[in-house]
């Protein structure tokens, strides 16, 4: 008889830690970087569960970005108290939904992003199986892979965040 067994990773990210390089203007950050590159022009699904358990109010950061050649394409952040999808490419488009990340704090939550990278593409963000965001418009990467984890937004971390992810997954949509 076989079991199953599922894997979490812990991330963290601490109060004094600084930027990936001397004299980087990045912010601190602890993230994963997946090694498949993200085409344009064809559907992914990339899911993940995440618990959070140290978070201080306040902390803007990136939980999720597609990171094209040069920077950011698209990525779903904490911003001034609400989760943020921002497209950064060609024309900026920055998109509220009326949730936070303190709603995740101490349980278990499913995300599941839908996206195209294309003229005509779309990010479509579920939380929980429920649709928080949409864009549908140019999302063209060029060279584009996934960047999952805490990275500080234009501020140094004021504490430990700190957090679980498991089930993570991605796939061609077909």
């Amino acid at each position: 008889v076989s079991q199953s067994r599922y894997v979490r990773l812990r991330i963290n990210l601490y109060g004094d830690d600084r930027a990936f390089k001397e004299k980087s203007d990045t912010y601190p950050r602890s993230e994963l970087r997946g090694l498949t590159r993200i085409l344009d022009d064809v559907s992914y699904t990339f899911s993940f569960s995440w618990f959070l358990f140290d978070y201080i109010s306040g902390f803007d950061f990136s939980l999720f970005q597609i990171f094209a050649a040069g920077g950011p394409n698209v990525m779903l952040r904490q911003r001034n108290g609400f989760l943020q999808l921002a497209k950064l490419r060609r024309k900026k488009v920055f998109i509220d939904s009326i949730h936070t990340v303190e709603e995740d704090l101490l349980k278990w939550t499913d995300y599941r992003i839908e996206f195209k990278l294309s003229k005509k593409g779309y990010v479509i963000v579920f939380r929980n199986n429920y649709p928080i965001i949409h864009f549908f418009g140019d999302t063209r990467g060029r060279i584009s892979y996934l960047k999952l984890g805490i990275y500080a937004q234009q501020m140094q971390p004021p504490g430990l965040i700190s957090g679980y992810f498991k089930n993570i997954k991605l796939m061609e949509s077909v």
